[in-house]
């Protein structure tokens, strides 16, 4: 490029001035000028991603050539990861598909109600057994639904057991794998049980291989196993056999292979799940690697703080949603004879992702917006189930803008010329369209109290402006274009800000926003921080104060954004500082030294120490001497016990606050300090206490429970799981012995509950499908005369069948029984008292034997 054309294009300004505006130049900022000639430049063309047409070698998944693993490819051969693993995962190939139900999923009445039709043949509840016909009668009373096709074939359902791969086999007409009917000690080795009117279910775990055919059965109507805990990769170097999971499991099932057809793929709403959300409310704790979850986000929100400090605020929030009618979305469809493209999610977020990519490379490539220093970016899912992605865009200081008229060269709010550019004309008439709502639409989903919740309609602007807050108002002539909508005319009032080369190169809702003046991510310190910094700069009777015991003196002024002097001085405003982490590094320790350091009108002031400046503050920290009595981990219990202090007190009656007692709030963050409160519970007792407590108990043990104290110890000791069940009615000493036993084991630092579990959870939850209650030791305790169970419109006998005894898991125990009542052997009972109470306890027994009372002559079954 010649210098003429150099000059012509950007021009190096710098300014020896500053001021309070908005407006104007900070001192000695290096800038560039935009010229006209940097912006007219023809609209880019629609990025087409081509067809789903390679053919990965090792299991012939079908990809786009964007999804391929740019490293690991060659021109010739693509390779592709997100299908099996590079032949890691090896499944069966499907079955040949029935001819009768292959044929219904052509018909197009049978996929429309598709979901009924399973529910029809489900053999999984809903949860809900008193109204489980209802349950499966719901999408039969929609009158939005077509009625269903009663002509259906008659399908038996065939159930074989003891099958070593857990696939039952193809059913043949009129008949029946087994059902096991009484009390058979063996029924627990079947994978399903039934009772007759016993209003019990039996509970088939998720886990379970058949889980999917069950819950299923138009899906895998061969009854086909599905994903197991026990599946794992194929074993090579460095993998050593590692286990399948479940994503990597459907994610394999969930791809097209040529020549193969997939009833997964082809169930239409089916393949949707529950879009009738009956199961919300359900509390569901999510992982910190689960994507969009509150742990997810904020470390997201911790690498925005960490490139703002580096790069200072972004300059542009830019989000992108996903478009169904992109041609690559319909080609897909068409070419495998669908035509309802929201039935395949999974395509959609594919074709996104290509797109996502396409974009972060254009942005960059490109530099439509100026040389990209930095970017951060989320993706999120909407209620229909579209992805939609928000990014922060920072670009370098010669690319920024200085002044508001700039942002019409990249940020637009108005009707492109539909003959001059008409693909951006009808990508912005299709996607670019708020509503319309207010007057117009007053149903509109955006309307909250009968006004817009994003504040639409816009006022109309000849020239771009920022107001003080530093937001910018996009320019939106009154006498430019309108067009029409649903039968409603409109104006730019109505237009989201977009960027014409994005929106015609992606044919898609790309909202851009320019936030250079406005900072988009709350900052840790923001404005307080820099207007203490300020206030320490004009006012010296604030400089003995550290920055949490400002507001002892100061008020923050939010209007002018700045400390103001208290018309009256208080001893008793406590200033807070946001909760950090000690392992967030600076942000934590520049929080603990504004706790220590006075005298600060800027960061260089923070970090000094002893008139020394130090290069971090880390370092400022440790010269301070906060460390070596554990100071900082003192001040972040501080809070923490704030916080049980709030709970106690919004307990009592009436309801009271720490702020009452003008003491601050803790933050909701001090709780994650402890991300396992429970565990910290149980391993937080005072073992020397234990200890003393566990001699005192064991001396007072008789002989029986001596007997089960000594066997039960010292099988945990040795490694051995035992169940034992201790057997005699009240007075026995079983509270007793259980508290002397859990003195024990949380005296030596052992974990050691007293709760109520079933074997199914603590199979789940121990991954131990091989012993019974995933391997843990139980021990147990009752009186069977005293815990009968009662089923509803049961006879005698299937009650009795539900008590322990007749359960699959009581051979698994040893029965241990407690003969002598330890209440009646008390010496400071007077003995009147206790003969009254031995008569009492002996007629209880009586009762309970059934040694008293005689028949009621009005009802056969009771006795008197």
């Amino acid at each position: 490029m010649s210098s003429s054309r150099k000059k012509r294009c950007a021009s190096e300004l710098f300014l020896a001035s500053s001021g309070s505006s908005s407006s104007t130049i900070p001192k000695r900022t290096r800038l560039r000028a935009f010229s006209s000639s940097d912006f007219v430049r023809p609209l880019p063309t629609y990025d087409d991603s081509g067809d789903c047409s390679f053919v990965y070698q090792f299991c012939g998944a079908l990809f786009w050539h964007g999804e391929r693993v740019i490293r690991s490819s060659i021109v010739s051969r693509p390779c592709y990861t997100h299908c099996c693993k590079s032949s890691t995962i090896v499944l069966p190939s499907p079955l040949t598909p029935p001819p009768v139900l292959r044929t219904l999923y052509d018909v197009h009445a049978f996929r429309l109600n598709i979901r009924a039709y399973n529910n029809m043949f489900a053999m999984t509840s809903f949860g809900d057994t008193e109204n489980e016909a209802s349950n499966r009668l719901y999408a039969f009373n929609k009158p939005s639904k077509p009625p269903l096709d009663e002509e259906l074939d008659s399908y038996v359902v065939c159930l074989f057991n003891d099958v070593l791969d857990q696939r039952y086999g193809p059913p043949t007409p009129s008949t029946l794998g087994c059902v096991v009917f009484g009390d058979d000690f063996v029924t627990n080795k079947y994978d399903v049980i039934l009772y007759a009117h016993s209003g019990n279910p039996q509970r088939i775990s998720k886990l379970h291989p058949s889980y999917m055919a069950l819950q299923y059965p138009l899906l895998f109507p061969y009854g086909e196993g599905g994903w197991s805990p026990h599946l794992k990769l194929v074993a090579e170097l460095g993998n050593d056999g590692r286990k399948l999971t479940v994503n990597m499991y459907y994610s394999y099932k969930i791809h097209a292979r040529d020549g193969v057809y997939s009833f997964i793929l082809n169930a239409s709403g089916l393949f949707q799940g529950d879009v009738d959300s009956r199961s919300i409310w359900k509390c569901v704790l999510l992982p910190p690697s689960f994507v969009g979850g509150p742990c997810y986000m904020y470390n997201d929100y911790q690498d925005a703080l960490s490139i703002c400090r580096e790069y200072g605020n972004p300059q542009y929030f830019i989000t992108f949603t996903c478009n169904v009618n992109w041609p690559e979305i319909r080609r897909y469809m068409i070419r495998h004879s669908q035509m309802d493209a929201h039935s395949r999610v999974g395509i959609i977020s594919r074709v996104f992702h290509i797109k996502f990519k396409a974009l972060i490379n254009f942005l960059k490539e490109d530099k439509k917006f100026g040389a990209v220093t930095a970017h951060l970016h989320t993706i999120e899912f909407q209620n229909r189930g579209l992805p939609h992605y928000h990014t922060l865009l920072w670009v370098c200081n010669l690319d920024k803008i200085r002044e508001a008229a700039d942002i019409d060269k990249f940020i637009s709010a108005e009707i492109p010329d539909p003959v001059s550019e008409p693909l951006l004309y009808q990508t912005i008439k299709t996607s670019m369209i708020h509503g319309p709502c207010g007057l117009l639409n007053i149903k509109c989903p955006c309307m909250k109290d009968g006004k817009c919740s994003k504040r639409y309609r816009k006022p109309f602007s000849d020239s771009t402006v920022i107001d003080k807050q530093g937001y910018a108002h996009c320019r939106r002539n009154t006498l430019a274009r309108h067009t029409l909508q649903n039968a409603i005319e409109i104006d730019n009032g109505y237009i989201v800000p977009y960027n014409k080369h994005l929106c015609n190169r992606f044919n898609a809702h790309i909202n851009v926003e320019y936030c250079g003046w406005n900072m988009m991510i709350k900052y840790l310190f923001n404005s307080l921080l820099l207007g203490w910094f300020e206030n320490n700069k004009w006012d010296k009777g604030g400089l003995d104060l550290t920055y949490g015991a400002c507001p002892s003196k100061y008020v923050w002024n939010k209007r002018v954004k700045r400390w103001k002097l208290r018309e009256r001085i208080t001893l008793h405003a406590i200033g807070q500082i946001a909760f950090v982490h000690p392992s967030d590094g600076e942000l934590f320790y520049i929080r603990m030294l504004l706790f220590h350091q006075k005298v600060c009108k800027s960061n260089e002031d923070v970090s000094t120490v002893y008139n020394r400046l130090h290069p971090n503050f880390r370092s400022a920290f440790d010269a301070l001497d906060l460390i070596g009595d554990d100071k900082e981990w003192l001040l972040a219990f501080t809070q923490l016990v704030l916080l049980e202090v709030e709970k106690v007190l919004r307990s009592c009656t009436p309801s009271k606050s720490v702020t009452e007692f003008n003491l601050s709030l803790p933050s909701d963050h001090v709780e994650t300090f402890f991300q396992n409160r429970l565990r910290l519970d149980e391993t937080s007792y005072d073992r020397e206490e234990l200890s003393n407590q566990h001699i005192i108990m064991v001396s007072r043990l008789n002989s029986e429970q001596l007997n089960i104290y000594n066997v039960f110890v010292s099988a945990i000791n040795d490694g051995n799981q035992v169940m034992f069940f201790i057997y005699r009615h009240g007075g026995t000493g079983k509270t007793f012995l259980w508290t002397t036993l859990l003195s024990y084991f949380r005296s030596i630092g052992k974990i050691a509950l007293a709760v109520a579990a079933s074997d199914h959870s603590l199979r789940d939850i121990l991954d131990c499908d091989s012993k019974v209650f995933g391997g843990m030791s139980e021990l147990l305790g009752g009186d069977f005369r005293q815990t009968l169970l009662v089923s509803p419109q049961s006879n005698r006998w299937q009650n009795v069948a539900l008590t322990l005894p007749k359960l699959y898991l009581w051979s698994c125990f040893t029965m241990y029984k407690l003969k002598y009542n330890i209440r009646l052997l008390n010496d400071d009972i007077p003995f009147t008292l206790d003969f009254s109470v031995s008569t009492f306890a002996s007629w209880l027994l009586k009762v309970g034997y059934g040694d008293l009372g005689y028949p009621d002559v009005s009802d056969t079954t009771d006795a008197r």
